[in-house]
């Protein structure tokens, strides 16, 4: 048994041809990478803002608001600064591969029109702060 399996996708590491999977793969990259910025941009602000005043409305009548949302914002930009390093390193590895495709979307990844998931944990940030200073104004003077 003399033939390298990649161990993950289940086939030869070396010498195999493109299947069908590589190729949709490939075609919903070069999708996603020349979906102009602005279109996605949209949606995740708007996706992201609508979560964010969910959470507001949710937490309304909840004694201790202001510390839970700030541990929610907490737990969000960690989970966008995880996504953004591994998108990037998934999408580096691609490029190292010599795929078309990946390096198109490292490109549009790095485009700095585009919203990232570096974007939204900045985003979760600012909201964390806001939640603090609000909860202090409407605390009022001590």
């Amino acid at each position: 048994m003399d033939e390298k399996f990649d161990a993950l996708a289940g086939r030869k590491k070396s010498g195999d041809a493109p299947t069908a999977a590589d190729h949709r793969w490939a075609a919903r990259l070069d999708r996603w990478a020349e979906t102009p910025p602005h279109q996605t941009n949209i949606g995740l602000i708007v996706f992201t803002v609508l979560m964010m005043i969910g959470l507001l409305g949710a937490t309304w009548d909840m004694p201790e608001r202001a510390p839970f949302l700030r541990g929610v914002a907490m737990v969000f930009i960690g989970i966008h600064g995880v996504l953004h390093l591994l998108m990037l390193r998934a999408l580096t590895r691609l490029q190292a591969k010599d795929l078309a495709a990946g390096k198109r979307a490292l490109a549009a990844y790095r485009d700095p029109h585009r919203v990232t998931n570096l974007d939204l944990a900045i985003g979760w940030t600012g909201y964390a702060v806001l939640i603090s200073v609000l909860n202090s104004v409407a605390a009022g003077p001590a």
